[in-house]
């Protein structure tokens, strides 16, 4: 749990053992935010995709840092793209990223207006923002509009397609 001006957390990095404590990894922790609120009653979560789509981005912010950005600078739902300007076509994913074939997402609201910030269909790889307000649920798959989603909905992960067999009675 971090607490940073403006915003609180909880955020994420290996290596901070509890007799380890190094201040070169916790100055990190604000940039390594998962979740959390910040003062303008922002909430944000953090959630993992697979990347079959094989984004990348081109940009010279890491993509790791889109949380943080989100908390930092986001003011309200009605002002989030212009507060995050400059941001969303400007991402990239990181080599441990494209390594083991993952990208974000984050889900933001205000408890009234939620939107998405996922992965773009542009070539160019930039992020959009998407008003799930009708349908604000998000879990380790691409959002969809639907209130139901069904398997074909769901990403493939990188080992490709799941074909289920049937159970045996």
């Amino acid at each position: 749990h971090i607490i940073c001006p403006g915003f609180e957390g909880m955020a994420f990095i290996g290596g901070l053992p509890d007799t380890q404590m190094s201040d070169e990894l916790l100055a990190q922790l604000p940039y390594r935010i998962r979740d959390g609120k910040n003062e303008h009653g922002i909430m944000m979560a953090t959630h993992v995709l697979f990347n079959d789509w094989d984004a990348h981005g081109h940009g010279e912010i890491p993509l790791t840092k889109l949380p943080y950005l989100v908390l930092a600078n986001v003011k309200s739902m009605e002002t989030i793209e212009t507060d995050l300007a400059g941001v969303l076509d400007n991402l990239h994913t990181t080599p441990a990223m494209d390594a083991m074939g993952y990208l974000i997402q984050v889900i933001v609201t205000d408890g009234t207006t939620t939107c998405v910030i996922r992965p773009g269909v542009l070539e160019n790889g930039a992020y959009e923002i998407v008003d799930a307000t009708e349908n604000p649920k998000l879990t380790n798959f691409r959002w969809v509009s639907d209130p139901t989603v069904v398997r074909t909905d769901l990403q493939l992960d990188r080992l490709g397609p799941r074909h289920l067999e049937p159970m045996a009675e």
